[in-house]
């Protein structure tokens, strides 16, 4: 598992502890983290520009100008819903506070690898139960985790050079890579190739139209009669299921 993880505190040695903290907890599990640190609110948001930057979050509650609940509620309106968010501080009268922006953990300074180590354990057995596999997707300009439920479909923009399009549930993502390539990683996630050029994922179908489906998204993706059989067996299963 790779994480990109934020440290956000005006001060340095605090977030130097956070670090260390989590380089320590890498070397014990089976989990990777992608740091970034930045001494203010506003920095954060800045970088924070789109879902998805970011899986963890530790914010300081108390920093100038901007505080952590202010930076937690903008990242919430952008929406983030999905991000997990450490709220750290000297002042445990905040913790009633942070639950208005769905914080995860409330960690007291001065921090204590045995309470961080604890906070973790909690962070890492979420994510595996609530997030199915993920993806590191490389665009053009930077790269980002992606995970399987939040993909509504994969399509091809132009198969000679190899570019494709992945449609998530908040915004699109142009990368490079082959549809039979992602067929064979998601076979086992209600994956199915739609049509020439499209890989749907089942469980975001919301209903059949004319030879079409209509995506959770709203949009409509051609159905081939060679699929279409497999496609609604797959998709009655997934109702039936709860997956829908």
């Amino acid at each position: 598992m790779i994480l990109n993880v934020a440290i956000c505190d005006d001060e340095e040695n605090d977030i130097d502890i956070i670090s260390d903290y989590l380089f320590k907890y890498q070397m014990i599990h089976d989990v990777d983290f992608n740091i970034s640190r930045f001494q203010s609110g506003q920095n954060l948001l800045n970088t924070y520009s789109k879902h998805g930057v970011f899986q963890l979050l530790f914010i300081d509650v108390e920093m100038p100008e901007l505080s952590g609940l202010d930076v937690a509620k903008r990242i919430r309106k952008l929406p983030d819903r999905d991000v997990k968010i450490v709220f750290v501080s000297n002042y445990p009268e905040y913790m009633q506070n942070s639950f208005d922006v769905q914080a995860f953990q409330y960690l007291s300074k001065p921090l204590s690898y045995e309470k961080f180590n604890m906070v973790m354990n909690n962070i890492i057995e979420d994510f595996n139960l609530t997030h199915t596999v993920q993806f590191i997707i490389k665009t053009d300009l930077s790269e980002e985790v992606i995970y399987s439920h939040k993909i509504i479909y994969i399509h091809t923009i132009d198969a000679h050079l190899k570019r494709l399009e992945i449609v998530l549930e908040d915004h699109s993502i142009e990368t490079i890579g082959t549809l039979s390539e992602w067929e064979i990683s998601l076979k086992d996630y209600n994956f199915i190739l739609s049509h020439r050029g499209y890989l749907v994922n089942t469980s975001q179908i919301h209903y059949f139209e004319d030879k079409k489906l209509i995506m959770n998204n709203g949009d409509a993706i051609p159905v081939s009669r060679r699929k279409e059989k497999e496609i609604r067996t797959l998709f009655a299963h997934i109702c039936i299921s709860g997956g829908l």
